[in-house]
């Protein structure tokens, strides 16, 4: 039998008597910031220093107005502090002589809190989840809150001693006023809440308005934003005029190219390997992005220098001009593959001697 094999240890010690030392881990590299990462850290950094010393400010007027007596005494200063910031800091007097209407403005806080609350639980119960981030239910949210917070300040207003019916009748004047001079506000907001309530389309839609192409991305009570599908600009559009919207989301699109091939070419063979090569090839390669067959619809024109030939894809209307490019790249190399001339527009010139050339 052969004898056991030592092990070696990684590390052999320099002397016979020391132990082996354990081979330490590389240290990691840290990579360098980019450029965004250190523009939102300056960010971050300016934003933390201005709410430092926003609080800095607030809590020293605060500290100099309550403490004034103590720190300036009887002094001119302290006078004037006392008749400035003294007068809105003076907190053991609010409380002392306000103390019951600050515990009906808390009560009235308190019972806001609690119906928003209950509110929320019977969404959650009732509404499925899927739709409780929907346009409607944002609405309808938002409306809610709206409602609450402007009962509990006409509650909050009386017990501070204003008269809530002559509250009700100047809220009402001034709304009767701003509906007179903003028409076309009012406007925007009534088609805003038909968009959501008949759902004509909703966030994610691809739409078509006047020849512009875009996706919507929110729908509000006065605007309605869209995404440019092909450089991505952003267009918001006043309600009131979002009129003759066509919805390409709604049922699947058609990605239409017009391919020509030379005159020369028979014809028939061409269409032969369309069916057998070219279509089939197209569906395995790119069936993530089709909803449907590859057609191939026939001559669509015997024009100058061509024959032109009509090929359409089913597909969603997010990928139509995708798929529109990816069709003709594919036949470009189809005809590649198998000899078939693309032509492209030639002159015939004729000169007076009778002479005529063909210049491409």
């Amino acid at each position: 039998m052969k004898p056991a094999e030592k092990v070696k240890p990684d590390v052999l010690p320099s002397n016979p008597g020391d132990k082996p030392k354990p081979i330490k881990p590389p240290k990691k590299v840290k990579e360098p910031l980019t450029k965004e990462q250190l523009r939102a850290r300056k960010k971050a950094i300016q934003h933390g220093f201005s709410i430092f010393f926003q609080s800095l400010v607030v809590g020293g007027s605060v500290f100099v107005a309550v403490f004034s007596d103590l720190l300036f005494g009887d002094s001119e200063f302290g006078e004037i502090i006392k008749r400035t910031l003294g007068k809105f800091f003076d907190i053991g007097s609010l409380i002392s002589n306000n103390y019951l209407r600050i515990l009906e403005t808390l009560t009235v806080l308190l019972f806001m809190w609690i119906i928003q609350r209950i509110y929320n639980a019977v969404v959650a119960i009732l509404v499925p989840k899927k739709l409780q981030n929907g346009t409607t239910m944002l609405l309808l949210k938002s409306f809610v809150k709206y409602v609450i917070g402007f009962i509990g300040l006409i509650f909050i207003l009386t017990a501070w001693g204003v008269d809530s019916v002559t509250l009700l009748a100047s809220f009402g004047l001034i709304g009767l006023v701003v509906s007179f001079g903003a028409q076309s506000i009012v406007e925007d907001v009534i088609s805003g809440i038909f968009l959501i309530v008949e759902k004509q389309f909703s966030v994610g839609d691809i739409i078509i308005i006047d020849g512009f192409v875009g996706r919507v991305t929110e729908i509000g009570l006065r605007t309605t934003k869209f995404l440019d599908i092909a450089n991505s600009d952003l267009k918001i559009v006043n309600n009131s005029q979002v009129k003759n919207v066509i919805n390409a989301s709604l049922n699947t699109s058609t990605a239409v190219t017009e391919v020509g091939i030379g005159y020369e070419e028979d014809l028939e063979r061409v269409e032969k390997l369309i069916a057998e090569e070219y279509i089939p090839n197209f569906k395995t390669k790119y069936k993530d992005l089709l909803e449907g067959d590859v057609l191939y619809l026939g001559v669509s024109a015997l024009a100058d220098s061509s024959v032109n030939l009509k090929l359409a894809a089913k597909v969603q209307e997010s990928n139509r001009p995708k798929v529109s490019r990816l069709l003709n790249r594919e036949f470009k190399l189809f005809c590649d593959r198998n000899k078939i001339d693309i032509p492209f527009p030639q002159v015939t010139l004729n000169h007076k001697n009778g002479d005529s050339f063909n210049q491409k």
